[in-house]
C-alpha cells in the first residue's frame, strides 16, 4: 500500500510538472510564432509541426502516465484516488482531442478555450488524490 501511494503521489507530481510545461509551450505557441490554424499541407507545413512537436510529444507523455495513474489507482482501495484520477486522465483526453481539432480542423475559439479547460481541470483534479494521500501518511494537506 505505501509502495503503491509513493508511486502514485511521484507520478502525479510528474504529471504536475508537465501539465505547467504544456501549458507555457502552449501559450508560446499561441503567442509568439506567427502559425496560422487550422493547419495545412502547404508551405512551410514542417516547419510548423517541428514548432508544435514538443507541444505534442508533452501532450501524449501525459496522456501515457495518467494512464498508468488510473491503472495503479484502480488496483488500489480508494475510491476518491480512483475516481479523481480517471477525472483527471479524461481531461487530458479532452485538452488533447481539443488541441487536435484546434491545430488540424478548425482553429476555433472554442476548440482553444475547450484545451485550456481540459488543462485546468485536470490540474485542479489532480490536487484530490494528493491531499488523500497526505491525510492517510499523516502529512498536512
Amino acid at each position: 500500500m505505501a509502495e503503491r501511494s509513493n508511486l502514485i503521489s511521484m507520478l502525479i507530481m510528474i504529471q504536475f510538472t508537465l501539465l505547467i510545461v504544456e501549458f507555457l509551450v502552449g501559450m508560446y505557441l499561441n503567442l509568439f510564432p506567427q502559425i496560422n490554424f487550422p493547419l495545412s499541407m502547404g508551405s512551410g507545413f514542417s516547419s510548423v509541426m517541428l514548432s508544435l512537436a514538443p507541444h505534442m510529444a508533452i501532450g501524449i507523455l501525459l496522456f501515457v502516465i495518467g494512464l498508468v495513474i488510473v491503472i495503479i489507482s484502480v488496483r488500489g482501495k480508494d475510491q476518491r484516488i480512483r475516481t479523481s484520477s480517471i477525472l483527471a486522465l479524461l481531461f487530458i483526453i479532452l485538452a488533447g482531442v481539443a488541441g487536435y481539432m484546434f491545430a488540424f480542423q478548425s482553429g476555433s475559439d472554442l476548440m482553444s478555450f475547450s484545451m485550456a479547460t481540459g488543462f485546468v481541470l485536470a490540474l485542479i483534479i489532480y490536487m484530490i488524490p494528493v491531499s488523500v494521500l497526505m491525510r492517510s501518511t499523516g502529512q498536512v494537506a
